[in-house]
């Protein structure tokens, strides 16, 4: 970033902090994970909890440990940058070659196949959310300049308890109840013997503490159900060709997003405004997100739907809606109200509930369209709304909208007709290899009254 601010950035610089964070990273997840392993080990022997112990260590290490070998490995890179030129692209396509391979041992693996598959949703989430909060720490130190000495202090201290808790609870439900299972008071208890005759672990603190903890975060949901609304779609979802041509609704954002992008970069000059930057980066981001909601609505929710049930398409499907809709509050936010913000919120958040409240087949076909077609116009509408730098592009995004709108048109045209020119030999083959990926697992049980009807 203070790169970008002083308006000094070179292909050198990108691959010098690209090669230096990829090697840094991957040097501190091999140390810190030898590390917690042995420490973990240690704790266990010498009868603590090491609940209690790894959280706050691994978070203290992980800085001191991934800022020292960041600076040291870029200090290398930098003195060796004129006569190893080829050694930063050579680490870089090292790295690139090996994660194929480690990806593939890692999914072979039973122990580490779940995290390899949904372990990234809540790093890269926080990931998002730290950027967020070293911005506002940056703008605040303005104005308050002692801010930077104390905000260690309570980041740390915050963090360490919140991870210890964290920590304890996630112990104790894994060893003693199923998931999504709510255990009784009493039968969540655990011998006093189990953890080297310490008793760190007790029914108390899951029975008591957990729901103290936890209740302010289903809040939500608690409020959702006490208004009468509870989820009963899933009972009702099967095929229908109207969901599946709903999901062409997610191509107006994404070529509203990639028109003003595109825009924006033809009609300023290098070097942009600070202010600019992050909606250089978020609008391309956004366009390639909604391009891809395209792919995994139809898929969840037309090709390879099934009642009572959610494929894998679909567990992609919600996991990537939900960080698009993060990234698109966050752009909008940088650039309208919080009441406007709050309100488009509401809009979409209100069609998504209405679709879940469906309570018939013909139900769920009209609300979740219905879905489709307001996500699609809220974020339209959200690309276009103050855009940046809209005192230059205001008169100019227009054509690059209906080039951008053209070319998805015309690709989705063309994949329709080709698929409708298939044989229904080749579909079915088509389909067969897609459901290999499905994975259904069970949502709900179905009615009764859809039982004894044959549904």
């Amino acid at each position: 970033m203070s790169l970008l601010e002083q308006e000094e950035v070179t292909v050198h610089h990108m691959l010098l902090l690209t090669s230096s964070s990829v090697t840094a990273a991957s040097l501190a997840s091999l140390v810190l994970s030898s590390i917690m392993i042995l420490l973990v080990l240690v704790a266990y022997r010498a009868g603590l909890d090491p609940d209690n112990i790894a959280s706050p260590i691994a978070g203290m290490l992980g800085d001191c440990c991934t800022l020292g070998l960041l600076a040291f490995i870029a200090s290398i890179f930098w003195d060796t940058r004129t006569d190893w030129k080829e050694l930063q692209v050579g680490v870089l396509l090292l790295y690139c070659l090996a994660v194929p391979f480690f990806a593939r041992v890692a999914n072979n693996c039973k122990h580490t196949s779940v995290i390899l598959r949904s372990g990234w949703t809540p790093i890269i989430v926080s990931m998002f959310i730290s950027s967020l909060g070293g911005l506002i720490l940056k703008h605040s130190v303005k104005s308050f300049h002692g801010l930077s000495r104390f905000a260690p202090v309570m980041n740390g201290a915050g963090g360490n308890l919140a991870a210890v808790h964290a920590s304890r609870i996630s112990t104790e439900l894994h060893a003693t109840s199923r998931l999504g299972a709510v255990l009784p008071s009493g039968e969540a208890s655990r011998d006093n013997n189990s953890a080297g005759n310490h008793g760190v672990w007790s029914g108390r603190f899951v029975s008591e503490l957990c729901p103290s903890l936890l209740g302010p975060a289903m809040a939500p949901a608690n409020l959702a159900e006490l208004t009468g609304f509870k989820s009963q779609a899933c009972h009702h979802w099967d095929y229908h060709p109207l969901v599946g041509l709903s999901s062409l609704c997610f191509i107006p954002p994404a070529s509203a997003f990639l028109a003003v992008w595109l825009c924006l970069l033809c009609t300023l000059e290098p070097p942009y405004p600070q202010e600019l930057i992050a909606h250089l980066l978020l609008y391309p981001m956004l366009g390639l997100l909604f391009t891809i909601a395209i792919f995994t609505c139809a898929s969840a929710d037309c090709l390879y739907i099934r009642r009572g049930h959610r494929s894998w398409y679909g567990r992609v499907d919600i996991r990537l809606a939900s960080g698009t809709l993060f990234v698109a509050i966050c752009d909008f936010a940088f650039r309208a109200s919080l009441l406007e913000t709050a309100v488009l919120v509401l809009i979409a958040a209100v069609a998504f509930i209405y679709s879940g409240a469906s309570t018939s087949f013909e139900q769920w076909v009209f609300r979740h369209s219905l879905w489709h077609v307001t996500a699609g116009a809220v974020a339209t509408y959200g690309a276009f709304r103050q855009m940046p730098a809209g005192n230059v592009v205001a008169g100019r995004v227009l054509p690059y909208f209906l080039v951008t709108f053209g070319v998805y048109a015309l690709v989705a045209l063309a994949t329709l007709a080709f698929f409708s020119q298939l044989s229904s030999h080749y579909k079915a083959e088509l389909w067969k290899r897609g459901a290999e990926y499905a994975d259904w697992r069970p949502v709900a049980q179905a009615p009764e009254r859809d039982k004894l009807k044959g549904l």
